[in-house]
């Protein structure tokens, strides 16, 4: 495991777990235009640092394959996810949601070859216990009335491993920046048909919370993101970005004054601890072994980054 991921990683999980708090801010939007919005303003962002960088060829991708199967996955994560908030419990969608290391350490070792490993295995423990604990163990409940909400929540794992594992796969021949723009803007293309536009008045009143949304915890967030899963192996990535799960908390009790149960502090004291264990095990293999990256992780990355 690379130390650049290691950070790249981390600072994708700080951003994006900015999402509650920006939209919390958006007013006058329903579901369907904040994620519209989110990903359009994503995807803009992206192609102007880009092109007004001198680079705007990198937004021309190599792999049209890896790139429609990133697309389409967050397209489903997206989808699945916001209707799971819809029909089951926060609890439930939540932690449901995050079983996706369990899909990624699956996909991982079938496609991309990587050797699934005890520390993965036991960090991943750590972090899902942390994060049952973080949404209240007690408000998580199977039953026929949660049943489509929870179908949907296990389909937002799956894409969400799948985002990840495909991700690392596009990142072999493209830049981060070119799978986060067609990433973000086929998002956005897609959902396009099936919302209604709010008049120039609404977004202008709200346009500071979505700028953040969509540029801070979306843009900036997944560019982070594609940068560091070059570095990091597929299976162990969502483990150190489930520090996402403790973001959002430290932002409701530091801004919006809510306070955190001993039983969320314990959550999130595991979940620091199954990312450090991924972590320190894999940088101390690294320096006995003297070789840099694990075997199932030595390619080179492309020019640019």
């Amino acid at each position: 495991m690379n130390f650049k991921g290691i950070v790249s990683l981390t600072g994708y999980a700080v951003l994006i777990g900015s999402v509650g708090f920006f939209a919390r801010m958006v007013e006058g939007l329903d579901l369907m235009n904040i994620v519209f919005f989110r990903a359009l303003l994503a995807a803009g962002f992206v192609f102007c640092i880009t092109a007004f960088g001198g680079s705007a060829k990198l937004l021309w991708p190599n792999n049209w394959l890896g790139l429609g199967l990133v697309a389409l996955s967050q397209g489903c994560m997206m989808i699945c996810f916001i209707g799971a908030t819809l029909h089951t419990t926060i609890a439930n969608a939540v932690f449901i949601t995050y079983t996706a290391p369990v899909f990624a350490i699956l996909f991982s070792w079938l496609f991309l070859g990587e050797t699934i490993s005890r520390t993965t295995i036991i960090s991943f423990l750590l972090t899902a216990a942390g994060v049952l604990l973080i949404v209240d163990v007690n408000s998580f409940s199977l039953g026929a009335e949660t049943l489509y909400g929870d179908v949907l929540a296990f389909g937002a794992g799956i894409s969400y491993a799948a985002v990840t594992v495909s991700s690392k796969y596009a990142s072999r021949t493209d830049q981060g920046q070119t799978i986060v723009f067609w990433q973000m803007g086929l998002v956005a293309l897609c959902l396009l048909p099936f919302i209604d536009l709010p008049s120039p008045a609404v977004v202008l009143n709200t346009a500071p919370a979505l700028l953040g949304l969509g540029i801070v915890a979306t843009g900036c967030s997944w560019l982070l993101f594609m940068h560091g899963i070059r570095y990091v192996a597929g299976q162990q990535a969502l483990i150190i970005t489930s520090l996402e799960t403790v973001i959002p908390a430290g932002f409701a009790w530091f801004i919006f004054g809510e306070s955190l149960s001993s039983t969320a502090l314990a959550g999130c004291a595991m979940i620091l601890i199954g990312v450090l264990w991924v972590q320190i095990s894999d940088l101390r293999s690294e320096a006995i072994e003297g070789e840099g990256l694990a075997p199932a992780m030595r390619f080179r990355p492309v020019s640019g980054n």
